[in-house]
């Protein structure tokens, strides 16, 4: 996000955290490595733990390998609070802030593939956008899209390409959609 004004992307993704419901899979908590955390995420963890700010830094925090200046989990792949027999975080009333943003608004802020939830919420914009195009068709692009079902599935391709962070598959399907395009009479 950048600054104080959202982009399409940005309110896309503030969308669709909306709908994201977690299905308790784990799947992020097994291979999310480095999951960041912020100095309330800290706090929050000395005052679950009943133990001083300084000893949560030791206990939990390391310094991020990529970022200067960031903090992030000690122990992920899984994550230390995550309880593999059952499935669950063990702190999931004060998870980090990174985890309560996830998917949408945390990280590269896009769906995962291997995340259930991720891909419910896909089907959904997915749906709510073809109903979108059904309804408004005052674009003569968009009329072209409409009335081709090759050219149709090719743009919704492409959406869900953009929305899943794929830029080389976007590309590929831009170009063969400008060409499907140029080619109608």
């Amino acid at each position: 996000m950048n600054g104080s004004t959202l982009d399409h992307d940005d309110q896309l993704r503030i969308i669709l955290q909306g709908i994201f419901r977690c299905k308790g899979c784990g799947r992020c908590c097994v291979t999310a490595d480095p999951i960041i955390l912020n100095g309330d995420d800290v706090q929050a963890l000395a005052r679950h733990f009943k133990i001083p700010v300084s000893r949560a830094l030791k206990r939990y925090v390391r310094a991020h390998p990529d970022l200067p200046g960031q903090q992030c989990m000690k122990e992920t792949e899984p994550c230390q609070f995550f309880d593999t027999s059952r499935a669950r975080c063990r702190i999931y009333e004060i998870r980090p802030q990174v985890c309560r943003l996830y998917p949408f608004l945390s990280g590269e802020g896009r769906a995962r593939l291997d995340c259930p939830a991720s891909l419910e919420v896909l089907d959904v914009a997915m749906a709510a956008r073809a109903h979108l195009q059904q309804t408004t068709w005052e674009d003569p692009t968009a009329a072209a899209i409409e009335g081709n079902p090759k050219l149709r599935e090719l743009f919704n391709q492409y959406m869900v390409a953009r929305i899943v962070g794929k830029k080389e598959m976007c590309r590929e399907l831009g170009a063969e959609i400008r060409r499907v395009m140029e080619a109608l009479p």
